[in-house]
Formats: structure tokens, C-alpha cells, sequence
């Protein structure tokens, strides 16, 4: 249909809209183009262009689809409109998410979709148009509209009485935080609790299709680039899922298999790639089962002329890896037609092979069901098939199970079947029941999480296992709707989209709607795109409007109250610099509280920067540097560090920043905690070399180190003597000073000489001052040192004095 054609009629909207819906489905069909490559995710994150308010949009936005937002704009929008003049609702919201979401390459406005959404609500309550004004109002989509908390928590509340489930999750994170309302954790559980079992149903209903190792689009996306901080410095752990290509290579280069291996673990990788699916590619299960019956096929030929046992540990586990993995699309039908036979077929070769506990749990699941053998349920075999599989994840021998917990769940489902009427509390094996779906809850089994959570609603758990808190039990929801994510979170693969078409302001939106349901990840990827730094330097310096940066600190916070070391850290670099474009200024009371928070929880980098502020006077009201707490936050940072990273990490900058400090005292003449030997400047440049720990000594300082942070918040002193340096330290900082100047003078005297003597041979008609000068300047063969094997690399003393300058 034409825009601009009006029909006749009292049904003239509904007409109008369908119509409208039947362009959009031809523009899906035909105008859309394929998706850019979105595998390369750290180039779209290396460099995040500037906002401009002028246009509100990011610098330099590209229409992903130029023939699609044409036809939208002539034919699709021209249609709505006339709809919803005749207050048609559907319409109505329709035009509010495609002014939102910037639907088919529609362009954005904000303020045009807020009018549609408050006159579909005019007409009647509409839930996802609730829930859309609530979210609006809350975040004042970062200073485009004006944001009011009140509205917010209104139409969140409208929204979740017409049963939109976004509103619902939203209304439980705000009342389990206080965000907007006071703290009802109460209230928020029973909200959860409603959630968690819609998607617990859908679970049952699809749980042949569903399974744990589907990518998720929950991911932070500055992990795309190595975190927040860069690889090794960001301590939150990475949420990016590499690829099983990339697994494969990294697999080839640290055992460096020969042909053989590479074309079993080459199909396997490859299989589980198409079978998982990744973030630029959607899962292709036919193209799966080509690879692994290409495995298996290679497999058999193997094993033909030689016994399992005496095939390579590594072609053992990737062939069982196949044939377990191809029982299981049997079993499930997954883009093959069920068939228990070749199932039960691939999954006994897989068990031959290597025992893991999903071939065994798959097997114990077809004699449950009666699929096997006599055709008959067979709980009992079933149950030991489980035990074999529970025994393996038990000891530890299931490295790369793909179900992880899945036997102790099944376990306990075939327990719970076998009380009497179903009901766990008659059943004798009630305290067994519990705690196995505790550990396969524990373990992440997806199902288990939400039934666990019901078993301590239900109060199954009493004096069974540790009694929960009102949040400890929401906990376990909230993690089952996060693995549910394709479910629950649609928001965050539409973002994931939108950022691979560099339309990073629809992705601002995906995050951020996740964000308000209470995403931690998705905070921190909201607050990241809200005001970030570039990892290397820039023509054009970045500006930031106030209104962006506080939401960007505010999604910051409340990452870090869930437990995001980096945002904490990052949310106190905020404060202790501040942002000048944006008019904030330096907080450093709140930096050094956030950095305290980090260095609690045993971040050596919150630990780095606290020391820092104790050693520059930052971290006391009245602006007193302290450096022994500053050497003991330093301390720590060592050994936080070497907790994390066994012995292996870069730690030049701490014992740089301590031999800093040292000086500084000798300087300055500060009394401080620097008494033990291993911490001195010198034997932080032997611990550099031979990382050798004094136990003893180690033990000591740390209790001198507690006296003294004691008496430094008791306002005492303690001891003067204490402060005070070994005899040792006197004689070495004496003879390094002695060795200094003697140096210089030294080099003085010998550039003095050299100077004078170039100008005697330079003099004219001065034969014999030529040949003195001469005679003064050693040459290369008469020079002391030492030349290794004549490869031209010479010890010399003249070098030892230049080193020694540069110390």
C-alpha cells in the first residue's frame, strides 16, 4: 500500500497497521543487509568516537542500512502515523520503539518516542509502553530528555501490573538496591520468584534445544580490548567467550600436536564453533553434525588397526569428545531427526574411549526414559549411570564437561521421582536429595539453580544445609535468569548488533535497559560508552557532558556495589581526576574511600593506589603524608599480586614506587615503617632477582606494620626507636654516597682532561702536544674489561660508572 492512502471505515487503523506490519516483513526479508563481521569486536571498542550533543549522536554514525531506512521512512512511518491519528495503540508503540531503537535503520528521537508511548498510555495501560516510560524517565537517556525518578518508579509499577516482565525485573533490582524506593528485599524475592518461574516453564518446555554453553551476550565490553585497565592489570575476570578456533590454535601452539592430532582436534573445535555458535555467527547445527560423523568416521579408522588404550591421550578425549557430543544431537534431535539407536551407539563409543560425565549422564537419561534395551524405564541403571558421572566431576577427571552439575541434578529429579507421591519430604533419601541439588546448583547447572532456590523457599533446607539470607537465596534467581539471557535479556543481543554496525548509541541503549534490570556486566558496558578513555593517544581530545559522565559513574557504582573490582577502581580514578570538559571536579576523600573498598578485597591495584594517596598526602583530611602506610599498601600490592598470579607478575612498578619512597624519607627525613631488611631498597632489587621469600621476616613485618596502622588511627605515635633504620642501611646509604660523589668527581676531572688535551692537539704547529694527547687517551686494546668470546660485548669499568650514574 502507498503512503498517503487513507481508507474509509471505523477499521481503518487496524488496516493502516497491518499494512504497516506487512511493509516491515518485506523490508526484513529483502532491504536488510547481511551483517557485518562482528567477530572483530576490539576495533569497534579500541576507539569509541565523540557524543555531540548538537546532534545527538556519536560522531561519524553509519546508516547500516541505507535501502531499508528509506523505505521505512517513505512508506512504513507514513502509515503508522496515520494509524495512530486515529489512536490506534499497537501503533502508537510501534512508532515509540522505532523512534527508540532506531528499528531497521530508522533514525532515532528520543522525544517523539516519549509523545507516543505517554498517548498509547493515554489510551490504555500498555505494559512494554509502561516499561519504556519508566525507563526513559529513569535514565533521562543521559540528558536528552529530563529525567524524573517519580515518573520512573510509576510506570514501572503500571508496567509490571499489566505483566510486562521487564518492568517486573526492573521493580525487583530497584527494590532489592533502594534505587528510587526503600530496600524491600522481601518484596523484591517474591518478584524474582515470579521471573524465575516463567523461565524455568519455558526451560521444561525447550529444554531439548537449550543448552549451558550457548554464547552470552552478557559481557562487559571494554573485555573486548583486555578489560578496563588492558591484559594483565584488569582484575575482573574476562566475560568475553573466545572462540573454539581460537581455543584450537592455542591448543596446537602449547602442545604442538603432529598431523595426526590436528585433524581429530581440528573437526572437534570446528564442530563445537558451529554447534555453539559465537558472537558474530548464529548456531548451525546440520553443519555440526557433518563435522563430528567426519570425527567419528576418522575415529573408527583409527581405532580399527589399533586398541583405544594405545591411541594418544589427546585422540582419545576428542574422539570421545565427538561421539559424545554426536550422541547427544541424537538424543535431542537437535537439527537431526531424533534417533535413540545411533545415540545410544555414539555415546557407549564416546564411555570406550574416555569416561566423562556427559556421555554418562546422556545414557543414564535413555534408560530413565525406557529408550534403551528392553524399552522399559530403568531408574535403578539410570541412577548408577548418574554415579559414575557424579564420581568423575567429583575427582575432578571431567576437564571440558559441557554440562557441568547436569549429574547431580538428574540425580536428584530421579531421587524426587522415586519418594512417595513426589514429595521430598517423605522421601528417606530427603537430606541426599538437598544436598545434591545444592551441588548441582553450585556446579551452575541451569535448571538446579531456580529449583534450589525454591527448595529454600519451600524450607526443604532446614537444618539440612546453611540457612540462606533473603538475598543469598535471589542470588541463585538472578543467576538462572542471566543464563537464561536469550530469554530474559533480548536488549543485550540487540546491542551486541547495533555495536557491530558502529551504531554505538543503540547499543548505549541495549546495555543500558539491561543495565536498570540489574546486569552488572551490562553496567559497566553502558558506563563505557558513557565516557571512556582511549588506550592510545588521540588528534581530537574527547568531550564529555555532565549529564553522560554522572550516568556513566552512576551505572560505575552500582557495578562496583555488585562486586566489580575494576569499576571501583575506575569509578575512583573518576573522582580523583576528575572530568574538566564535563565539569567535574577531583574528589579525592571519595577516591580514597573507593580505593579502600578495592584494597579490602585484595586488589593489588587498589592497593597501588592507595598507597599512592597515604605517600602524597591524599588520603588524610588535613593533607599529612604517611609513609608507612603508604609502605604498607605498597607491601600488600606485592603480595596480593603474587597471590594472583603465582610468583609471575610484573611487579618493577610497586618496587620502583618503594625504592621511591625510600629516597624520599632519606630526603625528606620522615620517620617511617622501614626496618626490614626485605623491603629496603636493595633487597628489592635482589627479590627482582631470585624472588626469595624470608618467612621469618615476612611474618614480623607485618606485625610491626598492623602496630603501627593501629596507633596511626588511635592518633599515637608509638615508639620513636622503632622508626628508626638498622646500622647497616646508615653504613650503605654512607658508602653508596661516598661511591656517588667520587663518580662525579671522577668524570669531571677525566671529560676535563679529554677537553683540554683535543684542544692541545688541535693547536697549530704543536707536533709534540698532538703526540702527547695521543699518548694520554687509552686505546680500545689497552682498555680493562672483559670481551665475551670475541662477539664484540665488552665489560667495561667506564661502564659500570655510566650504569651506576643512571641508578
Amino acid at each position: 500500500m502507498a503512503a498517503g492512502v487513507v481508507l474509509g471505515g471505523s477499521n481503518n487503523a487496524s488496516a493502516l497497521f497491518e499494512a504497516a506490519a506487512l511493509q516491515i516483513a518485506l523490508i526484513q526479508s529483502s532491504e536488510l543487509s547481511p551483517p557485518t563481521n562482528s567477530e572483530y569486536f576490539d576495533t569497534k571498542v579500541q576507539h569509541i568516537p565523540n557524543y555531540d550533543p548538537a546532534i545527538q549522536d556519536y560522531e561519524d554514525a553509519p546508516v547500516a542500512h541505507p535501502k531499508a531506512r528509506a523505505s521505512m521512512q517513505r512508506v512504513v512511518i507514513p502509515l503508522l502515523e496515520q494509524a495512530a491519528a486515529l489512536n490506534h495503540s499497537e501503533a502508537l508503540v510501534t512508532l515509540g520503539d522505532i523512534y527508540t531503537f532506531g528499528n531497521y535503520s530508522a533514525p532515532t528521537n528520543y522525544s517523539q518516542a516519549l509523545v507516543y508511548y505517554e498517548r498509547a498510555m493515554a489510551i490504555q495501560t500498555h505494559g512494554h509502553a509502561a516499561f519504556m516510560l519508566g525507563f526513559m524517565y529513569s535514565t533521562g537517556l543521559f540528558g536528552e530528555i529530563n529525567s524524573n525518578p517519580a515518573k520512573a518508579q510509576l510506570y514501572y509499577q503500571l508496567g509490571m501490573e499489566a505483566g510486562d516482565p521487564n518492568a517486573l525485573m526492573a521493580m525487583a533490582y530497584r527494590l532489592s538496591t533502594g534505587m528510587g524506593c526503600p530496600i524491600n528485599c522481601e518484596l523484591s524475592l517474591v518478584y524474582y520468584s515470579q521471573l524465575a518461574r516463567m523461565g524455568h516453564q519455558f526451560l521444561m518446555n525447550n529444554q531439548d534445544q537449550i543448552e549451558p554453553n550457548e554464547v552470552s551476550f552478557n559481557v562487559k565490553i571494554p573485555d573486548f580490548i583486555g578489560g578496563i585497565y588492558g591484559r594483565d592489570v584488569s582484575e575482573t575476570g574476562d566475560s568475553v567467550v573466545d572462540s573454539k578456533k581460537k581455543i584450537l590454535y592455542d591448543f596446537e601452539q602449547e602442545y604442538n600436536i603432529d598431523n595426526l592430532d590436528r585433524k581429530i582436534v581440528a573437526k572437534f573445535f570446528h564442530a563445537l564453533d558451529e554447534y555453539d555458535g559465537h558472537y558474530s555467527s548464529p548456531k548451525n547445527f546440520t553443519r555440526a553434525k557433518e563435522l563430528l560423523e567426519e570425527c567419528t568416521t576418522y575415529g573408527e579408522t583409527l581405532v580399527g588397526y589399533r586398541t583405544p588404550s594405545s591411541l594418544d591421550i589427546n585422540d582419545r578425549y576428542r574422539l570421545s569428545g565427538c561421539h559424545a557430543l554426536l550422541g547427544h544431537m541424537y538424543f535431542k534431535g537437535q537439527g537431526i531427526q531424533k534417533d535413540v539407536e545411533r545415540a545410544y551407539h555414539h555415546l557407549r563409543a564416546s564411555t570406550r574411549l574416555y569416561n566423562t560425565s556427559d556421555a554418562l549422564t546422556d545414557i543414564g537419561s535413555l534408560y530413565e526414559e525406557g529408550l534403551v534395551e528392553e524399552r522399559i524405564p530403568n531408574p535403578q541403571q539410570a541412577k548408577e549411570y548418574y554415579s559414575q558421572a557424579m564420581a568423575i566431576e567429583e575427582t575432578h577427571k571431567n576437564h571440558g564437561s559441557r554440562h557441568s552439575g547436569r549429574s547431580f541434578y538428574k540425580m536428584a529429579r530421579a531421587l524426587i521421582k522415586d519418594s512417595p507421591a513426589g514429595d521430598i519430604m517423605t522421601s528417606p533419601f530427603k537430606d541426599y536429595i538437598v544436598k545434591t541439588m545444592q551441588k548441582a546448583a553450585s556446579k551452575g547447572d541451569t535448571a538446579a539453580l531456580v529449583e534450589y532456590a525454591e527448595f529454600i523457599q519451600s524450607g526443604y533446607t532446614n537444618g539440612i544445609t546453611k540457612p540462606y539470607s533473603c538475598y543469598g537465596t535471589s542470588i541463585f534467581m538472578r543467576v538462572f535468569m542471566e543464563r537464561l539471557h536469550g530469554v530474559y535479556f533480548p536488549h543485550l543481543s540487540y546491542a551486541l548488533e547495533q555495536l557491530s554496525e558502529y551504531n554505538y548509541k543503540n547499543a548505549l541503549l541495549g546495555f543500558s535497559i539491561a543495565a536498570e534490570q540489574g546486569l552488572d556486566r551490562a553496567q559497566v558496558s553502558a558506563g563505557w560508552l558513557l565516557y571512556q578513555l582511549d588506550n592510545f593517544p588521540v588528534k581530537k581530545t574527547k568531550k564529555f557532558t555532565p549529564a553522560r559522565v554522572s550516568s556513566a559513574m552512576k551505572y560505575f557504582q552500582r557495578a562496583s556495589d555488585q562486586g566489580d573490582i575494576d569499576s571501583t577502581l575506575f569509578l575512583g580514578d573518576l573522582y580523583f581526576y576528575g572530568v574538566e570538559s564535563a565539569g567535574i571536579f577531583p574528589d579525592h576523600g571519595r577516591a580514597f574511600n573507593l580505593y579502600h573498598v578495592a584494597a579490602d578485597a585484595r586488589s593489588p591495584h587498589g592497593c597501588f593506589n592507595l598507597a599512592y594517596m597515604y605517600e602524597y598526602g591524599y588520603g588524610d583530611a588535613n593533607g599529612t603524608v604517611e609513609y608507612h602506610m603508604a609502605k604498607r599498601y605498597y607491601d600488600l600490592s606485592l603480595k596480593y599480586r603474587d597471590d594472583i598470579y603465582s610468583g609471575n607478575a610484573n611487579q618493577i612498578p610497586t618496587y620502583l614506587a618503594l625504592l621511591k619512597l625510600r629516597v624520599k624519607y632519606y630526603i625528606w627525613g620522615k620517620k617511617s615503617s622501614f626496618d626490614s631488611e626485605q623491603t629496603s631498597w636493595l633487597s628489592a632489587f635482589k627479590k627482582l632477582a631470585a624472588k626469595e621469600k624470608q618467612e621469618t621476616a615476612a611474618r614480623k613485618e607485618s606485625e610491626i606494620a598492623d602496630q603501627r596502622a593501629r596507633q596511626q588511627h588511635e592518633g599515637t605515635n608509638g615508639n620513636p626507636e622503632d622508626e628508626e633504620f638498622g646500622i647497616i642501611d646508615y653504613f650503605l646509604l654512607v658508602v653508596s654516597a661516598l661511591i656517588f660523589a667520587s663518580v662525579i668527581v671522577k668524570t669531571i676531572v677525566q671529560q676535563y682532561r679529554l677537553f683540554r688535551n683535543r684542544r692541545q692537539a688541535n693547536a697549530p704547529g704543536d707536533a709534540n702536544n698532538q703526540q702527547n694527547a695521543n699518548d694520554e687517551q687509552p686505546q680500545p686494546a689497552q682498555r680493562e674489561g672483559w670481551n665475551l668470546n670475541g662477539a664484540g660485548v665488552e665489560f667495561r669499568r667506564g661502564n659500570f660508572e655510566f650504569q651506576f650514574m643512571a641508578l
